[in-house]
C-alpha cells in the first residue's frame, strides 16, 4: 500500500517502523484499548510536524511567540477492546493536553491551512485536548482544524468523503496541507 500510494506521488508518514524501535521502551497503546497512548500521539504529531515544517518551509523563527504549551497528566479512560467485552471500568491514560497561551483549551481553527482528517486515531484524546491536531499544532506553532469520518457534521461511512469534498469546496481557500491518519487496516478496508 505505501508503494502504490508514493508511486502516485503522495507523500507517506510511516510510524510503524519507529514505533517498532520504541515498543520496549515506551507503552505507545492504551491499555485495553486499540488507540495510541498520549506517547504515541505525540510521537506520530511530531513525526507529522517534522513533514509540514519541511513541505512549507516554515521555520520557527528566534523570538517567534509559541501560541501553545502542553502539560502532560494522566487521565481515566475505558478501552475499545474491553468495551466490547463488557468492560467500562477506568484506567489511567497519559495524555499530553494542549493548551493557548491564555491556559484556555486548545480550539480547532476551521480555516487553518492545516487540514487532518482520519479515523478515530485522529480524535483520540480529544476531550482532554489532546487529539493529534492539538499535538501538532503545538509543533508547527499554528492552528489546525481536524475532523474523522466519524464527525456527525461530515457523516459516516460511505457518506463522509462527499461531506468532506462539499466542505472543502465551500471553503474560502483551500488549505496547504491534509493530512490523512489512518491505520493502514482502516485505509485497506475503505479503498477496497
Amino acid at each position: 500500500m505505501i508503494k502504490m500510494l508514493r508511486e502516485r506521488n503522495i507523500d507517506i508518514i510511516d510510524c510503524a517502523p519507529i514505533f517498532m524501535a520504541m515498543k520496549s521502551k515506551d507503552a505507545l497503546y492504551q491499555k485495553k484499548d486499540t488507540h495510541w497512548d498520549g506517547n504515541g500521539i505525540v510521537i506520530a504529531a511530531k513525526l507529522i510536524s517534522d513533514e509540514i515544517n519541511l513541505l512549507l518551509r516554515w521555520e520557527g523563527g528566534e523570538g517567534e511567540v509559541k501560541r501553545y504549551s502542553f502539560k502532560d497528566t494522566i487521565v481515566l479512560k475505558s478501552g475499545d477492546l474491553a468495551e466490547h467485552l463488557g468492560d467500562t471500568s477506568l484506567y489511567p491514560k497519559a495524555c499530553r493536553i494542549i493548551t493557548a497561551q491564555d491556559g484556555s483549551p486548545f480550539k480547532d481553527s476551521v480555516w487553518s491551512d492545516i487540514m487532518i482528517f482520519g479515523d478515530s486515531f485522529c480524535m483520540e484524546n480529544r476531550a482532554f485536548g489532546g487529539d493529534i491536531g492539538a499535538q501538532i499544532a503545538y509543533f508547527i506553532n499554528r492552528p489546525t482544524f481536524t475532523i474523522a469520518h466519524l464527525d456527525p457534521y461530515f457523516g459516516s461511512g460511505l457518506n463522509a468523503p462527499s461531506h468532506i469534498l462539499t466542505f472543502l469546496n465551500n471553503r474560502r481557500k483551500y488549505p496547504k496541507v491534509i493530512v490523512w491518519v489512518m491505520t493502514s487496516r482502516d485505509f485497506c478496508d475503505k479503498i477496497y
